[in-house]
């Protein structure tokens, strides 16, 4: 009796040993592909909780489009505090981004485009891809930053060339109108 219990205990200790090892594998598993997805990443993400809307995780890309030095710097950060005052519609960035975090919380989901501002006072342009998910039972947005400040300025370069045409086209319209 006392042999199958030892061998019991023995077999039990060995299950326990590759349980841990499994965990312990799966764990490294997951920091790896953490490493993969997040922190090795290029594209700018931003993980911010829903109460106080702060920073909490984010990669060494989004520090470095925020112009911060350091992830860390940028933890417990705000979208307020790395906005432009106001945003192409001339509407306050602290009320125009509560709108959009609140349609992600409802929606799911929100794209749009942003006016940044960096710690040097660089603005620049980005599309954010804003979604709202939930882990054990609390609200959190995730989101990611495309800079599209070479975009914006070709496309402004080009309305500026294009314009002249419109404004003889529509010159050209209005004497029709009155013939």
């Amino acid at each position: 009796m006392v042999k199958n219990f030892v061998d019991a205990l023995l077999i039990a200790s060995i299950k326990m040993a590759f349980r841990l090892f499994d965990a312990h594998m799966k764990e490294k598993e997951y920091q790896t592909f953490r490493s993969r997805i997040f922190e090795n990443s290029t594209l700018p993400i931003v993980v911010m909780e829903t109460e106080k809307y702060r920073f909490i995780d984010c990669n060494p890309a989004a520090a470095i489009a925020f112009g911060f030095s350091s992830v860390e710097e940028t933890l417990g950060k705000t979208p307020f505090d790395v906005s432009a005052p106001v945003q192409y519609d001339k509407e306050p960035s602290s009320d125009k981004a509560v709108k959009f975090i609140k349609s992600a919380m409802t929606e799911g989901c929100a794209v749009f485009e942003w006016l940044h501002k960096r710690p040097d006072g660089t603005i620049w342009d980005a599309e954010v891809h804003l979604t709202h998910f939930r882990s054990e039972e609390k609200d959190y947005l995730q989101f990611t930053l495309i800079d599209i400040t070479r975009r914006k300025r070709i496309e402004e370069e080009l309305k500026k060339k294009i314009n002249p045409y419109f404004n003889e086209t529509s010159h050209i319209k209005k004497s029709l109108l009155l013939i």
